[in-house]
């Protein structure tokens, strides 16, 4: 079976897809396989064109719609299984969104203080109309061809039954625990004032 996630991103999408990758391991999986910086450095030495792909009996990949080589019908007509996942907290997913994209952070999975003192008007400004040119065009085509749309938080903060349902997942405690627990939440916090910078005539 071929199945795409299309997902907005910083929704927890990593996370959902290494826990796909642990439970089947008969997948060939791809994360991101056509944004730019994965094809650089993720699969700098593997051909991920999207003709080459689907050659895959079993192939699962994750996307967001801006990095997708061809358009969203194609993925429906060419996959078994589309599902697409979201965020609620629009301010929260563009905040992330921005920083993700600004600190080139794409790998960083540790704990840490998002540093919103950074974020500019313009940043706001830009990701705002990506970020909901995104979700409407989702919430179209879901809407036009049936298909499920999970969101973030009824995921990480109620139950994953309904994912884990539609992907045919069986539950591993400890590989959940090591992904999907809401524990492994990245953000800790928010830095609203940028640090202090000591004169060097300061003396400590």
């Amino acid at each position: 079976m071929k199945i795409a996630l299309i997902y907005t991103a910083r929704s927890g999408s990593s996370s959902i897809f290494k826990y796909f990758e642990k439970i089947k391991p008969e997948y060939k999986c791809y994360n991101e396989p056509w944004f730019w910086w994965s094809k650089l450095n993720r699969y700098k030495e593997e051909n991920t064109d999207y003709k080459t792909l689907l050659l895959n009996n079993n192939l699962f990949i994750k996307s967001t719609l801006s990095s997708l080589p061809v358009s969203l019908e194609t993925i429906i007509k060419d996959f078994d299984k589309v599902i697409f996942l979201m965020r609620k907290n629009f301010k929260e997913q563009l905040e992330s969104t921005i920083l993700v994209n600004k600190e080139r952070t794409y790998l960083n999975h540790k704990k840490r203080k998002y540093k919103l003192y950074s974020i500019t008007n313009a940043e706001i400004e830009e990701y705002t109309k990506l970020i909901n040119g995104n979700i409407d065009k989702i919430n179209d085509t879901a809407l036009k061809y049936n298909l499920p749309i999970f969101y973030y938080e009824d995921l990480y903060f109620d139950s994953f039954d309904s994912i884990f349902k539609e992907l045919e997942l069986n539950y591993d405690s400890e590989i959940f625990t090591e992904f999907l627990d809401k524990t492994n939440k990245y953000r800790i916090g928010d830095l609203l004032d940028a640090p202090e910078t000591k004169s060097e005539n300061t003396i400590i």
